[in-house]
C-alpha cells in the first residue's frame, strides 16, 4: 500500500496516445502506480472491474489498457503518454508516490464529461447506443462516475473539445469543471489543461484558444499549458504545408491535431501544478497572455500578464503572427485580419 500524490489524467485522445516504447524501456518506477480505465468504449456498469492498479514497469505501460481493449486490431493500448511524463516529473520532484488515473475518449466533448443526473435515472447503460460521444453526460456516467469520490489531488486535461466550434464552448468546459468539484465535494479541486494543437478542422482554432484563455482567467484554481509554439516536424504529407483556411498562413506543427512533443506538454502541465498545487514558486509556468488593450491613434496597445523581465522576439525582429479582428459581439461572425506588431515599453502595439 502507497499513500501519495493521485492525479486523473482525462480528456480525448491526445491525452490517449501511449508511451512511446523507448521511453518505456527504462520506465522501472516502483514509485508510480497507473490506473487505466479507458479501453474500448464499455457498454456496461462493471466497468471497474476488468482493470486495477498495477506497478509503473517497462511491461505494465505497454499493456495496461488491454483488460479493456481485448481487440488487438484497434492497435496497441498502453498508458498515457502525457500522464506518465507528468507523474514522473511530480514524483521525481516532489520525491513521493504518485498515481495516475487515465479516463480519456476520443472524440468527445466537455458535455459528454458532465454529469447529468437524469440520464441514469431514466435508463441503464446496457440500454444505450454503441456510439456515446456527442451525447451530454454519457461520459461521465460510463467513464468517470465509478472514480467518486476516490481521493484525487487534482485533474490534467488535454482535448475534450470536439465541438469546438460550438459558439459556448468556453460554457461548457466551465460548467464540466465546476460539476467535477461538485462531485468531488472539493472546489478548490485543481484543474490543469492542455492547450490544443494547431490544426486546421473547424476553420481554425481561434475560437478554441480564446475559450481556453477566458476559462483559465473566470475559474479559479485551473491553469493552461500552451503548446502552440512546439512545432512537431511532421513528414506526413497529409498535414505538412498546409494554410489556415481563414488567414491563409502556414499551421505551425503542419496542422496535425495529434503532434508529437507530448512530453513538453506535460512537462509544462507538471510545472503548473509544481507551483499552483505544490508552492515551488521557481518556476515560469505562463509565458505572455493578453490582459487588456487601447485603442488610440490608429493602434492597438497591447498589455501581457507574465512578461517576466519583458517583451522580446528571439531573432530581434518584428512579431509577424499577430491578428486583429473587427470587435462584433457576434461570435458566429468573428474574423481575423494579420496585423503588424512591436514591443514598447513592455506593452506591444
Amino acid at each position: 500500500m502507497l499513500i501519495g500524490e493521485v492525479w486523473i489524467c482525462s480528456g480525448q485522445s491526445n491525452m490517449g496516445r501511449p508511451v512511446n516504447e523507448e521511453d518505456a524501456r527504462t520506465a522501472e518506477w516502483p514509485g508510480i502506480r497507473l490506473f487505466n480505465s479507458s479501453g474500448d468504449t464499455p457498454r456496461r456498469d462493471d466497468v471497474d472491474d476488468a482493470t486495477e492498479w498495477t506497478v509503473c514497469s517497462p511491461k505494465s505501460i505497454l499493456t495496461a489498457g488491454d483488460a479493456l481493449s481485448p481487440d488487438k486490431s484497434k492497435g496497441r493500448r498502453g498508458f498515457s503518454e502525457v500522464a506518465f511524463h507528468f507523474g514522473r516529473k511530480i514524483h521525481q520532484t516532489l520525491k513521493v508516490p504518485v498515481g495516475l488515473i487515465q479516463v480519456n475518449c476520443g472524440g468527445s466533448t466537455a458535455a459528454d464529461w458532465t454529469p447529468m443526473p437524469e440520464i441514469g435515472a431514466k435508463r441503464t447503460v446496457d440500454e444505450r447506443l454503441p456510439k456515446v460521444t456527442h451525447m451530454p453526460g454519457m461520459l461521465y456516467w460510463i467513464r468517470l462516475r465509478g472514480l467518486v469520490p476516490f481521493a484525487i489531488r487534482g485533474v490534467v486535461w488535454y482535448q475534450g473539445e470536439d465541438d469546438g466550434r460550438n459558439a459556448k464552448y468556453d460554457e461548457d468546459f466551465a460548467r464540466m469543471i465546476l460539476a467535477w468539484r461538485a462531485q468531488w465535494g472539493r472546489e478548490d479541486l485543481p484543474f490543469y489543461f492542455a492547450q490544443i494543437a494547431q490544426t486546421g478542422y473547424a476553420g481554425g482554432m481561434l475560437r478554441v484558444w480564446e475559450s481556453q484563455v477566458r476559462v483559465m482567467r473566470t475559474v479559479p484554481h485551473t491553469g493552461l499549458a500552451v503548446s502552440n509554439d512546439i512545432y512537431d516536424g511532421t513528414t506526413n504529407g497529409d498535414f505538412r504545408e498546409r494554410l489556415d483556411p481563414e488567414l491563409g498562413w502556414p499551421l505551425v506543427g503542419g496542422g496535425n491535431p495529434h503532434p508529437t512533443g507530448k512530453p513538453r506538454v506535460a512537462a509544462r502541465l507538471a510545472d503548473i501544478a509544481l507551483v499552483k498545487t505544490y508552492g515551488q514558486p521557481d518556476r515560469t509556468v505562463f509565458g505572455p497572455m493578453y490582459e487588456s488593450h487601447e485603442v488610440k491613434d490608429g493602434r492597438v496597445r497591447v498589455k501581457f500578464s507574465f512578461t517576466g523581465s519583458g517583451l522580446s522576439t528571439r531573432d530581434g525582429k518584428e512579431p509577424d503572427w499577430f491578428e486583429v479582428s473587427d470587435g462584433t459581439q457576434d461570435r458566429n461572425r468573428l474574423k481575423y485580419v494579420k496585423a503588424g506588431a512591436f514591443p514598447k515599453n513592455g506593452h506591444l502595439l
